[in-house]
């Protein structure tokens, strides 16, 4: 059957063949390792709570399996010409985008029945990046995708609240208004730009509502001793060095900028392996952390997001 897609030009078929060899290292490389990774994990467990962008094993296997085979293999009678393999690859990638489009607001549905505006932007704003990146290799349709989401977003996070105390409508503050209400740590939090803030106040009874918006794109994590998302890592030092024999060990120090606080987490250092060319070049690396970071949860009471 392949002999027959590829009977073609000699040209014709060099370029075939190596539109398919990347076709299948990119769906071989990004897809199948997640695939067998998750299979025995909750990665394809719907979870309303934590929303990912979950689907049952056979609708993986639908999707990035049979449906690319069959969108490159199938024909009619005539060989498949490289302009045509490349139309296909286009359009499989296009109904994949879409596909997950449909499902990011599928899974958004519950909080657009239950009006948690603050909780459905934190869930837009993690595919933000995502959508960003593709809709510049796939600007048709993808970056009309992304500007939609975007703007659903905005609208989402701005749109007007009822106060919780007593119903009324509540009035969103601007920044210089809502630092007043802001304490000093959550200042910090927005200064270097960790968080955002959004301070709601009833006109009515005078309650505030605060809510945070974690960039996830922030180089900053949670403070152990504080809790809030002020700690970012100053210095990362080699204690013992790797060798042929033996693995080596280093630290890593991060402070907060805050309260001050301090916190050494040690690493292993992978041991140094001859390279498979039987030169003397060796490789190694940081190896995996000995140690995970400590810290709280943030500071404002609001859902974590990862843009």
């Amino acid at each position: 059957m392949i002999d027959e897609i590829y009977n073609t030009s000699v040209e014709n078929r060099k370029v075939i063949h190596v539109m398919v060899v990347i076709a299948a290292c990119l769906f071989g490389f990004f897809l199948i390792p997640v695939f067998f990774e998750s299979w025995n994990s909750d990665k394809f467990t719907p979870s309303l709570v934590a929303p990912r962008l979950t689907i049952s094993i056979w609708w993986w296997l639908t999707l990035y399996i049979l449906l690319p085979a069959a969108f490159f293999f199938y024909h009619h009678s005539a060989p498949i010409s490289p302009l045509e393999l490349i139309i296909r690859f286009y359009l499989l990638l296009l109904f994949l985008f879409i596909e997950r489009f449909i499902r990011i607001w599928w899974l958004a549905k519950p909080f657009i029945d239950q009006d948690r505006s603050h909780e459905l932007y934190n869930y837009i704003q993690r595919q933000k990046y995502y959508w960003r990146g593709f809709s510049f290799l796939f600007p048709l349709p993808l970056l009309f995708l992304y500007l939609i989401l975007m703007t659903k977003a905005r609208a989402y996070r701005f749109k007007p609240r009822h106060c919780k105390r007593c119903g009324s409508l509540s009035k969103r503050l601007s920044e210089e208004e809502d630092d007043k209400l802001l304490n000093v740590g959550q200042q910090t939090e927005e200064k270097i730009k960790s968080i955002d803030y959004d301070v709601w106040l009833c006109m009515q009874c005078g309650a505030t509502e605060i809510l945070s918006y974690i960039n996830a794109n922030t180089e900053y994590k949670a403070c152990e001793s504080c809790t809030f998302v002020t700690t970012a890592l100053v210095e990362k030092r080699t204690i013992t060095p790797a060798t042929y024999d033996n693995e080596g060990a280093g630290e890593e120090e991060y402070k907060c900028t805050h309260c001050g606080h301090r916190q050494i987490v040690p690493f292993v250092i992978s041991q140094l392996r001859t390279s498979s060319s039987g030169s003397d070049g060796s490789s190694g690396g940081d190896g995996s952390s000995g140690g995970s970071f400590g810290g709280g949860s943030s500071g404002g009471g609001g859902a974590s997001s990862s843009w």
